[in-house]
């Protein structure tokens, strides 16, 4: 299912957590962890779509 959002080239940590199902804190975790990949612009984190997408598509339901 594709999740809700509009489309741009980026995603923020909180469109990807909630489209995850998952915490903001957690998915930085992730991101620090090389787990997912992620840009640092200033203080935000951005998550190409390509990637994001990516990475939802290998998440198995109920994975935290």
């Amino acid at each position: 299912q594709e999740p809700k959002r509009q489309t741009h080239d980026l995603w923020t940590v909180k469109e990807l957590a909630a489209a995850a199902g998952l915490t903001v804190g957690r998915l930085r975790q992730l991101l620090l962890a090389g787990e997912l990949r992620g840009e640092k612009i200033g203080t935000t984190w951005a998550i190409r779509d390509s990637e994001a997408r990516r990475w939802l598509s290998t998440r198995r339901p109920g994975t935290r």
